[in-house]
């Protein structure tokens, strides 16, 4: 199954549009504060153990207790995150997400904020659209692109036409090397 976010037209026009998903997250961050800090780690892993227990056997809402435990933003929305790409996530995640089912609870990860565990709500699999249907989305992004190249080539002639008197040899240094790193694409 293609997952891609972007648009790909073949030669029999049809465009996948990438698959999104609705997920809750239950997180702990206090973990994320300071690595070397062992006994807040554990603190935190043992936490998100107890709290998924209370999801998988205690019979308790996933919702109710990200609303009530989580210490993510997302906590206001009872742990609610999405819809989201499948690509706007890292490659961890996309790994674990791609082989829950929907309602399953993930087992435990670590992540650079924290500890998680993650319940999926709903996955909307990839869309085929025909080429009727991609026609305007297409038509857009070539009109986007026509429009950034000449206002690129706008910018570049009224560069060349302008008088510029450098009064700090820094400034016009810089002003040099950051027109270099836009012409190399950087």
């Amino acid at each position: 199954m293609h997952r891609d976010r972007r648009q790909e037209f073949p030669g029999l026009g049809v465009a996948r549009v990438g698959e999104d998903l609705r997920h809750r997250a239950l997180l702990d961050h206090r973990a994320a504060v300071d690595d070397r800090d062992v006994a807040a780690d554990e603190a935190a892993k043992t936490r998100i153990e107890e709290l998924r227990k209370r999801v998988t056997t205690g019979g308790e809402s996933f919702e109710k207790l990200a609303a009530d435990a989580s210490d993510a933003p997302s906590k206001a929305n009872a742990g609610l995150i999405g819809p989201i790409s499948l690509n706007d996530v890292n490659a961890e995640l996309r790994t674990l997400i791609e082989s829950m089912k929907v309602g399953e609870v993930s087992e435990i990860i670590r992540l650079p904020r924290g500890y998680q565990i993650l319940k999926l709500d709903s996955l909307t699999p990839a869309q085929t659209m025909t080429f009727e249907q991609a026609r305007e989305q297409i038509s857009d992004r070539v009109f986007t692109d026509k429009r950034k190249a000449e206002f690129v080539k706008y910018l570049e002639k009224l560069r060349g036409q302008a008088i510029i008197e450098w009064k700090n040899e820094d400034v016009k240094k810089a002003f040099e090397q950051g027109l270099k790193q836009q012409a190399a694409g950087i």
